[in-house]
Formats: structure tokens, sequence, C-alpha cells
């Protein structure tokens, strides 16, 4: 789910993302491995600050949860809070957006069943009713 929230935004995060900060603060953590950590060093001082960042932004994608996590407090630790911001609300909203859909759908189903039910309520109702009101009609015709 976590690769979702980077995808939607990642144009916006590779221009703002800090790369060799926090692929350095990840090799220290001991979750990036040295061949990560010295590309990312290598592109953010080949003065391609964006292309460090997709490549790490790449990688994240790649990891586990855990990683993710790791990677969001990296961001927190490295002064990185607008960067980390904008994540955790995508997020945040992708989370909301995905609750109100399963929320309709539970109620559009529940609509339906209680429609259906209604139905075959008022469809036994009305047979009952027109069953008497029949009765009736014949009882007043006849001597019952």
């Amino acid at each position: 789910m976590f690769q979702g929230r980077i995808r939607d935004i990642y144009g916006n995060l590779s221009t703002r993302l800090d790369a060799g900060t926090t692929a350095n603060h990840l090799y220290e953590r001991g979750a990036l491995n040295k061949k990560e950590f010295e590309e990312i060093q290598r592109l953010s001082s080949s003065d391609r600050p964006t292309r460090a960042a997709e490549e790490l932004l790449n990688i994240v994608l790649s990891q586990t949860d855990d990683f993710y996590d790791c990677f969001l407090d990296s961001l927190i630790k490295t002064d990185q809070l607008d960067v980390h911001q904008s994540i955790v609300l995508e997020g945040l909203l992708c989370c909301v957006n995905l609750f109100n859909t399963m929320l309709y759908r539970v109620a559009q189903k529940k609509l339906a069943q209680f429609l259906y039910a209604l139905t075959l309520s008022n469809s036994k109702r009305f047979s009952k009713l027109f069953h008497c009101q029949y009765q009736k009609k014949i009882c007043n015709n006849t001597v019952c």
C-alpha cells in the first residue's frame, strides 16, 4: 500500500528529496547496502540530485514495509519534514478515499439487501392482502 503513496507523488518527491543526506542516514542504520549508498552519493555529487532522488525512491518502492518506515524516520532525522509530511498526508488521503469507497460499497450492498427484503416482504404482504380481500369478496357475494 505504501508504494502507491510514493508513486502518486513520485515527480514531486524527486525534486524535493535530499537523497544524499537520506541515503547517508539509511546506510548508517544498515538499511542500504554499500553499492546502493555509493550510487546515490555519486549521483548526488555529480550535480544530478533529481536522478539520485529517483534512484532512492526506486529502492524504497522495491523494499518492505520496515524499510519504508526506516525511510520515513530518516526523513524526520534529516530535517526533511516537508517531504515526510507530503508522503504521510498523501497516505492519509489515500486511506480516507479507500475507506469512503469501501463504505460506499457496503452502503450500496446494504441498501440493495434492504430493498430486496422490502420487496419480498411487500410482495408477501400484497399476496396476503390480495388473498384476504379476494376471500372477503367471495364471502360477501355468497353465503358463508
